[in-house]
C-alpha cells in the first residue's frame, strides 16, 4: 500500500496544480486592487461597483456547492481543465467589457466558480493522493498566496504607467490559459477524491457533530466576511480618503498579503512549541480586530498603511487553524468539512463585499471599514464556544 501511494503521489504533475492554485490566487486579488480604476472608467459609485466581488464571491460558493455533490462523479483532471479554462476565457471577457453591465456582474460570477474550484480541488488531490500530505499542501498553497501578492503589484505597475484595468486581467487570462494547456498535456492517476455531500457523509456529520459544524461553518463564514474588507478595499480606501493612486495602493495591498504569507509560517513555528491553538486563535482574533479600528482613526497615510499590512500578520493564521479544528474528524468526513467551510466563507465574502460598497457611499470609508471589526470578535466568542462541543486545545 505505502508503494502504491508513493507511485500515485509522483505520478500527479505538481507543477500543474502549482501554476493552477498560482491562477486562482491571481484572481483572488486582482478585483481588489483595480476597484478604483473601474469606478474612474465606468463612472460608478463604490456601491454600484461591489456588486462585483459579491458576484465572484457568490460564484465561489455556488462552485464549491456543485463541486461537493459531483466529487466522486468527474475525474480530477476534467474539472481542473473546465476552470482553467472559465477562469482563461471569464479573464479575457472582463478586459473586452469597458461598461458596467449585468453582463460584467455575470462573467465575475463565472470567474469566482473557477476561482473556487481551483483554491478547493487542488487541496483535495494533494490530501488523497497519498505521501508527504503536509509537505505537498503548504507547497500547494504557497503558490496560491504569490498569485495573491502577484496580482497587486502587476496592477499597480500597470496603472502606474497611465494603464487600466484590462491589462490586469490580460494578464490573468494568459495564465489560466497556460495552466489549462498543461493540464490537458499531462496525465493524472486515478485518484478517489471522497464523498463530497453525499447524503450519507451530510448525515453522518448532522447526527454525531451537530454543533461542532455550527460553530465551525461560522467561523468561516464571518473570517472570510472580515477578510473581504482590506482584500478587496484597501487601494479603495486610500483612494478616497487620501488621493493615494498609481503603484503604491498594490503595494500595500501586496505587502497585507505578504504578511499573510509570512504570518502563516510563523503561526506554524509558534504552534510547534505553544500548542494551543484557540489560544493563539484569540489572539490573533484580538489583533486583527484592533488594527481595522484603528485605521478610520489615524490621520497619517504611512500609519494607515502600515496598520493594513500589519492587520496581516493577525488574519494569516486564523483560517488554517480553523481549518485544523477538525483534524480528527474521520477522514471522509474531514474533507466534507474542508468544502463547507469554504463554500460559507464565500458567501460571508461575497456579502461583505457589497456592503462595504453601501456602506462606503453612505458613511464614507471610515465607518465602512469597520465592519471587518464585530466579524473578527465573533470568531473570538465562537472559540470560547468551541470545547463545548468538540474536545480541542
Amino acid at each position: 500500500m505505502n508503494r502504491i501511494n508513493r507511485n500515485k503521489t509522483a505520478s500527479v504533475p505538481w507543477p500543474v496544480l502549482y501554476l493552477l492554485e498560482f491562477s486562482g490566487g491571481l484572481s483572488f486579488s486582482a478585483l481588489g486592487s483595480v476597484i478604483p480604476d473601474m469606478n474612474g472608467v465606468f463612472g460608478t459609485s463604490s456601491s454600484v461597483t461591489a456588486t462585483l466581488p459579491g458576484a465572484q464571491f457568490f460564484g465561489g460558493s455556488a462552485a464549491l456547492v456543485l463541486l461537493g455533490f459531483i466529487l466522486s462523479r468527474v475525474k480530477p483532471k476534467s474539472m481542473l481543465l473546465c476552470a482553467g479554462l472559465l477562469m482563461g476565457f471569464s479573464s479575457l471577457l472582463i478586459a473586452l467589457i469597458r461598461s458596467y453591465s449585468l453582463a460584467l456582474v455575470l462573467v465575475f460570477f463565472l470567474l469566482g466558480t473557477a476561482m473556487s474550484t481551483l483554491f478547493a480541488l487542488p487541496g483535495v488531490i494533494t490530501t488523497r493522493s497519498g505521501g508527504e500530505g503536509a509537505r505537498r499542501m503548504n507547497i500547494v498553497y504557497s503558490f496560491m498566496s504569490a498569485g495573491v501578492v502577484c496580482s497587486p503589484m502587476v496592477s499597480g505597475i500597470i496603472l502606474a504607467r497611465g494603464g487600466h484595468y484590462p491589462l490586469l486581467f490580460l494578464f490573468v487570462s494568459a495564465v489560466a490559459f497556460s495552466s489549462a494547456a498543461l493540464a490537458f498535456l499531462l496525465p493524472f492517476p486515478p485518484i478517489d477524491l471522497g464523498g463530497g455531500f453525499s447524503p450519507s457523509i451530510m448525515k453522518r456529520l448532522m447526527h454525531a457533530y451537530r454543533g461542532f459544524m455550527a460553530v465551525v461553518l461560522l467561523m468561516g463564514l464571518f473570517y472570510m466576511g472580515a477578510e473581504a474588507v482590506p482584500n478587496n478595499w484597501i487601494p479603495a480606501y486610500l483612494s478616497e480618503t487620501f488621493d493615494i493612486t498609481g503603484f503604491r495602493p498594490g503595494f500595500v495591498l501586496a505587502g497585507f498579503w505578504a504578511a499573510i504569507t509570512a504570518g502563516r509560517h510563523l503561526c506554524a513555528a509558534v504552534l510547534g512549541f505553544w500548542n494551543k491553538p484557540r489560544a493563539l486563535l484569540m489572539i490573533l482574533t484580538a489583533g486583527g480586530s484592533a488594527c481595522l479600528l484603528a485605521v478610520p482613526f489615524l490621520r497619517s497615510s504611512i500609519q494607515v498603511e502600515f496598520a493594513f499590512i500589519i492587520s496581516g500578520l493577525f488574519f494569516s493564521g486564523m483560517i488554517p487553524i480553523i481549518f485544523s479544528f477538525y483534524e480528527n474528524l474521520p477522514p471522509d468526513l474531514a474533507g466534507t468539512m474542508f468544502l463547507l467551510v469554504l463554500t460559507v466563507g464565500m458567501i460571508g465574502a461575497s456579502l461583505m463585499g457589497k456592503g462595504i460598497g453601501v456602506i462606503a457611499d453612505g458613511a464614507g470609508f471610515s465607518a465602512a471599514i469597520l465592519l471587518g471589526v464585530p466579524l473578527l470578535l465573533a470568531i473570538l466568542g465562537l472559540t470560547l464556544l468551541l470545547p463545548r462541543f468538540f474536545r480541542t486545545q
